[in-house]
């Protein structure tokens, strides 16, 4: 309750130009006497302060919402760079995905709010494929770039986490509402405001700091030179990340800041979540111990076939949980959620996982709906063109 109290006293206290010493003897005030103060101040905001602390009491409305301080454990360890980090940290959804960021940062995918077609289909395709890979998605949650990140890492079933400029509980903008249920249900959504609090203008740029921190590397599709895309990077650049950036049209304004980034700044130049996977990696992850190779029996010396060209025996020379994942796909569950119900063995995190490697070596491929499918590969012959 008293983090509601000291949210409302800051916001008045700024709406009439409060100096910055007379914020701070407010909010030091006890919490009986800064209600007081609050009430005389705008009666407007104690009745709705009180409407939303009875919600709390009573459980309706945020009975889902979780809070954690800095000595919780499953607080997010990369906070602990940006000084001075959230005090308390509220959120709707799974904490153990922070948790599990801990060990495994997530790519923040950031850009316009008006974004084009183009930008959007991209940020769609980043989302997507970063989620298969077994990655978690950061953004904001906003409209254009934010907005098509989060859904492309939700439609096959992946992790994302969205980061808000007011209160968990509060989808940001409205017609995102139910994007706001698909994260709580998937993913997680957090805020260092407390709940009911309303998002300021000065809350998009703090909130940024925190999208930066959560994240291994930060992605700008879209977006001008003085964008809050630009601020991510600022601040990511500020806790020594290395940035990426789609380039754009030189004819659009919204291609000022990704080309900025790639021209001027060093930063590095990505057309796909595998050109990033690349980047964080270190080397081409479709060369990570996926390609299986073999002379198959039957075959003449100078006709050579892949053991992708035989569905069998590579699903025999994959490891498992892999090979598990494969045979499904194989036959014919094309989604995340009915291969992992069909291997009940498999944790559903690693089955989105071994989908987004198996993609990448070549193994599978997506299909017109977004789901799974063999990868159709041609034999390859001998120089005689003799065939089997």
């Amino acid at each position: 309750m008293r983090s509601l109290l000291t949210s409302e006293a800051i916001e008045i206290a700024e709406g009439a130009s409060v100096p910055v010493d007379a914020v701070r003897g407010l909010i030091r005030l006890p919490a009986e006497e800064l209600r007081e103060r609050i009430q005389r101040m705008s009666p407007e905001t104690d009745r709705r302060l009180q409407a939303q602390i009875e919600d709390l009491r009573d459980g309706r409305g945020s009975h889902e919402l979780w809070m954690m301080c800095r000595h919780s454990g499953h607080y997010p360890d990369q906070f602990a760079a940006i000084g001075p980090p959230p005090i308390v940290l509220y959120g709707l959804g799974h904490q153990s995905v922070l948790k599990e960021m801990n060990d495994h940062p997530g790519v923040a995918v950031v850009g316009a709010r008006r974004a084009t077609a183009y930008g959007r289909e991209v940020a769609y395709q980043f989302g997507r494929d970063l989620a298969a890979a077994g990655m978690t998605v950061v953004s904001g949650m906003a409209l254009g770039v934010d907005g098509a990140a989060h859904r492309g890492a939700l439609q096959i079933g992946g992790r994302s986490v969205a980061v808000l400029a007011g209160g968990p509980e509060c989808p940001y903008p409205r017609s995102h509402a139910q994007l706001h249920r698909q994260l709580i249900d998937q993913g997680a959504v957090v805020s260092e405001r407390p709940p009911g609090s309303r998002a300021q203008r000065w809350g998009f740029p703090a909130r940024n700091r925190l999208i930066a921190a959560l994240s291994l590397k930060t992605v700008v599709v879209e977006g001008r030179l003085n964008s809050g895309a630009m601020y991510t990077v600022e601040f990511a650049e500020q806790l020594g990340q290395t940035v990426a950036a789609v380039p754009g049209p030189v004819t659009s304004a919204l291609s000022d800041g990704p080309n900025h980034i790639i021209a001027e700044q060093n930063g590095g130049f990505v057309r796909s979540a595998r050109d990033l996977l690349d980047e964080i990696y270190g080397a081409d992850a479709r060369d990570v111990g996926l390609h299986a190779q073999a002379t198959l029996p039957g075959v003449e010396d100078d006709v050579t076939e892949s053991a992708a060209d035989r569905p069998e025996l590579l699903a025999e020379l994959l490891e498992s949980p892999l090979s598990d994942v494969f045979r499904r796909v194989r036959s014919g569950d094309g989604v995340a959620p009915v291969i992992a119900a069909n291997l009940p063995t498999v944790p559903a995190r690693r089955v989105i996982t071994a989908l987004g490697e198996l993609e990448l070596a070549g193994h599978i491929e997506r299909n017109e709906s977004g789901g799974y499918r063999l990868a159709e590969k041609p034999v390859k012959r001998g120089t005689s063109g003799r065939s089997r």
